[in-house]
């Protein structure tokens, strides 16, 4: 599901290994919460701006995560403001920190590869003798290529249902969310099938455990956003009143 959303361009956000982007938006989330005037709110949203410019990601692709949260943005606004009576630069501060986080969220997912993934969350995992970091990334990776499976098992379901006279629009809320949850039962027991097929493919064909040494392979690429992130971070600390 993720690899129908990467977006194969020749950038430098591309080139930068994953790990590195990784730390990076987990930090450049973290740092949203500094915002506390119109300098920080632009400095933060410059920052985005370049980030997608030197990504090479269309717009259009962005908007598909963008609005996805407009609901929730538009209910915060209205909260805010008729609820909680806050500021109007409250409302804008706490929109924009939602939107910016997932922005940069579906920055990083374009210009990261599945499999590239999962290797950088074993990697960035610490303790890895107490902690499994080479299952976690496994069952990353399968988790994400089951998405697609569970949404068409869903799709499957929902069709049968139909043409067996139960029409979930035609219902009310309370009947309609009785309906809804009838629906999880067969795709979790088919989805219970299909990771047992899995494990018994996996045995036959001879998997074990793998012991692997990564090491970062850290470029000039990588070096240079470093700085270009502390320079961020400095610039957003200096804007706070």
């Amino acid at each position: 599901m993720l690899n129908k959303l990467y977006s194969q361009k020749e950038s430098i956000i591309h080139k930068i290994d994953v790990k590195t982007k990784i730390i990076y938006t987990f930090i450049y989330i973290l740092s949203l919460g500094l915002i506390n005037n119109i300098i920080t709110l632009f400095i933060s949203c410059a920052v985005l701006i370049f980030l997608l410019t030197a990504s090479k990601i269309k717009f259009k692709k962005i908007f598909f995560f963008v609005k996805s949260i407009l609901p929730a943005l538009i209910s915060i606004a209205i909260m805010y403001k008729f609820v909680l009576n806050k500021s109007n630069f409250e409302i804008l501060r706490t929109s924009s920190i939602l939107m910016f986080s997932t922005v940069a969220i579906s920055c990083f997912v374009m210009t990261s590869k599945v499999t590239e993934m999962a290797n950088a969350i074993e990697t960035l995992i610490p303790f890895k003798k107490v902690i499994p970091a080479y299952e976690i990334s496994l069952m990353f990776t399968i988790s994400l290529r089951f998405l697609p499976i569970f949404i068409k098992e869903y799709q499957r379901v929902k069709k049968a249902k139909i043409c067996r006279g139960i029409y979930v629009g035609d219902m009310k809320w309370k009947e309609r969310i009785k309906n809804i949850m009838g629906y999880f039962l067969p795709v979790f027991l088919l989805s219970l099938e299909r990771a047992y097929n899995l494990a018994i493919a996996m045995e036959t064909k001879g998997y074990r455990k793998k012991v692997r040494k990564i090491k970062w392979n850290l470029n000039k690429l990588d070096y240079t956003m470093f700085y270009l992130f502390i320079i961020y971070l400095i610039l957003i600390t200096g804007g706070r009143q």
